[in-house]
């Protein structure tokens, strides 16, 4: 009903609580027009849910002690700069996973179709895009430092960021379909089609699934499936162990879903604003809001709340966790309709 209602073709589901997945399915189709049905295993674009797995490649670095979270990034890429050479001597590790630098993605994306790799977008923006606020002033989001974190893991490990997190991460968590290639995702016999509304009345209409990878991976670009994420799930709630095994210590997965940078007016957030309008805020008595490595920190019902969000061409995600009720909750659409936040707070209150 929620699909027919939101006008989108499908969705993926994958829900987790207390250590065990209750739920992988799909519902609706891979494209419009057709009988393919989304299922458990069907890909879709995660947009910038995947920074949390950009903070996590970065975590793991740091937990091996071949980093820290204060060191200066152009000790790792030299080359690395932001819009004034004096601050790109001050920017840290922490400052790219935390959105406090002050250059807006609205500007940074501008770019995009323009650059040829990561770093010639990163230099391009140098620059050409200038801070909207302050370094360190306030929150920002910006897409230009997680893809600067790629290019970190990238020198300080010597593979590219999708090889890294494939080795380091995706194989040790059994998430044996999740890949950082648009054009491999969209390839798969089971692949969910990006959609668009005709027009503001009409219905969905499929088009070409492509992300910009080379420029900007791992700001975005990952892509999965349920059986997947419910081990991504699995692996957050449990403070960076899986099945037995811990990938990442609990003291420095921790500091992913702490709070580093405060936001003090959520609704003129357009990234928060899209998926807690002002009567949900309020009538879930969401009091503060922060930011922390690859994950918004908040509060939902008097509990803690660790979410993202994430929108590219055609595809919208939601992943959330509520830790004190040991829940967690990922949901994927093949339109960028608004549809997964409801979706999963809906979920959240009734369990």
């Amino acid at each position: 009903q929620a699909l027919a209602d939101w006008r989108t073709p499908g969705m993926t589901v994958a829900v987790v609580h207390r250590g065990e997945v209750i739920l992988t399915t799909g519902y609706g189709v891979r494209k419009q027009g057709t009988d393919k049905k989304v299922d458990e295993d069907t890909m879709f674009a995660l947009g910038s849910t995947s920074k949390a797995f950009a903070a996590a490649t970065v975590a793991l670095l740091v937990d091996r002690e071949e980093i820290s979270f204060d060191d200066r990034v152009k000790v790792h890429p030299p080359w690395f700069e932001i819009y004034d050479a004096r601050l790109s001597n001050m920017v840290n590790v922490r400052d790219l996973l935390t959105h406090r630098i002050g250059t807006s993605y609205a500007d940074e994306n501008e770019l995009r179709p323009g650059s040829v790799d990561a770093k010639d977008h990163l230099l391009r923006s140098r620059d050409l895009v200038k801070p909207v606020a302050p370094f360190r002033d306030r929150y920002v989001y910006s897409n230009n430092m997680f893809i600067a974190s790629g290019q970190l893991v990238a020198a300080v490990s010597g593979e590219t960021w999708p090889e890294f997190a494939k080795k380091n991460l995706w194989a040790p968590l059994k998430m044996k379909s999740t890949n950082a290639d648009a054009v491999a995702a969209r390839r798969r016999r089971n692949a969910a089609s990006p959609h668009r509304l005709v027009d503001v009345e009409g219905e969905a209409r499929a088009f070409q699934w492509s992300y910009p990878d080379a420029v900007a991976v791992p700001s975005g670009g990952v892509n999965s499936n349920a059986v997947d994420m419910a081990n991504w799930l699995q692996f957050q709630l449990a403070d960076g162990q899986f099945e037995g095994q811990t990938l990442i210590s609990p003291k420095v997965f921790k500091l992913m879903h702490s709070p580093h940078t405060a936001i003090s007016e959520p609704g003129g957030a357009p990234d928060i604003l899209s998926q807690f309008p002002d009567d949900i805020r309020e009538e879930a008595d969401m009091r503060f809001w922060s930011y922390g490595m690859g994950w918004y920190v908040t509060e939902y019902r008097g509990r803690r709340l660790i979410y993202h969000s994430g929108s590219i061409d055609g595809f919208r995600a939601g992943v959330a966790l509520l830790p004190e009720e040991n829940l967690a909750i990922y949901i994927g659409v093949n339109r960028t309709s608004r549809l997964p936040f409801p979706m999963i707070l809906r979920l959240f209150d009734e369990l």
